[in-house]
């Protein structure tokens, strides 16, 4: 089984989250993985945030090349997948984001700053130790 946003090789994705392109071989698209793909996931809530391409965007450019590796562990995702759930994908809550409310602001939120407005250490996702709220 594959990604829905996959079909026909359209790569639906991709119209929504264009950075993709450079960072995936899409082979997570072709296979059951696909539910753990953070572009799925958002795509199919059915909403948007006008800034989410700016969040997109500095976790795909300004995280470091060795944190990538270690990002994908089963805790990060699901701390990030509930992030996108809770306020990333939500029409109801998305501007109770703390990076939405700096956005709004004209401020770039810090790579560090979680929607809900607590920070996550780089460090200890590479370490290999638990997430730390801050």
């Amino acid at each position: 089984m594959s990604c829905p946003y996959y079909q026909d090789y359209t790569r639906t994705c991709i119209e929504f989250f264009p950075k993709v392109m450079s960072h995936t071989s899409f082979s997570i698209c072709e296979s059951d993985k696909y539910v753990d793909c953070y572009a799925y996931f958002a795509l199919k809530a059915g909403f948007q945030c006008k800034y989410q391409d700016y969040c997109i965007d500095d976790l795909t450019t300004n995280v470091p090349h060795i944190a990538k590796l270690f990002i994908e562990s089963d805790t990060t995702m699901q701390l990030f997948k509930d992030m996108i759930e809770k306020y990333c994908s939500s029409k109801q809550n998305h501007l109770n984001c703390a990076c939405y409310k700096l956005h709004e602001q004209g401020i770039r939120p810090p790579l560090e700053l979680l929607p809900d407005g607590t920070k996550f250490r780089l460090r200890d996702i590479i370490l290999g130790k638990k997430v730390v709220l801050e």
